[in-house]
């Protein structure tokens, strides 16, 4: 009787533990915690300014179809073209998405070609990467490899 009340027991306690294990997906962080801990990097001492999703899709044609959760920052002074994005795709959407972020580093690189030669720098090393198929960042800053790894330990 002890016996079978110990296996059973320990089933018990081994079952869910197996299922939380099964799981190998991660669990993310809202895109404004990353990006809140991204901006942490960032070179511009300006506040930024946070885009809405409008604003997104007013200026790059980014709607809400193509993403379930974003940070968009840009830098606060208007001068430099540091910006920080990280998206995470709607199903299907992650080259769309992607695609849409490539179209806005080609216009930083030529408004900002014979103009300043910083924010042409930025624009140019930009970084753009699509992580798991379905969380997408931009970051352009001459800290961009700082700002990537905050970014990527949290995806």
């Amino acid at each position: 009787m002890k016996k079978t009340l110990i296996i059973i027991l320990a089933i018990a306690l081994l079952i869910p533990a197996m299922l939380c294990s099964c799981g190998d997906e991660k669990i993310v962080e809202p895109m404004s915690v990353i990006g809140s801990k991204a901006i942490e990097k960032r070179e511009c001492e300006d506040d930024p300014v946070i885009y809405k999703a409008e604003d997104l899709e007013e200026e790059f044609g980014i709607t809400p179809a193509l993403y379930e959760d974003f940070y968009y920052s840009y830098a606060g002074d208007f001068v430099s073209v540091e910006t920080i994005a990280v998206f995470k795709a709607a199903d299907g959407k992650a080259s769309e998405l992607e695609a849409k972020l490539k179209a806005e580093q080609q216009s930083l690189i030529s408004e900002s070609k014979n103009y300043n030669e910083k924010n042409y720098e930025m624009a140019t090393n930009a970084k753009i990467k699509t992580v798991n198929g379905k969380y997408i960042y931009f970051v352009a800053s001459p800290n961009a490899s700082e700002i990537v790894k905050v970014i990527e330990q949290y995806l």
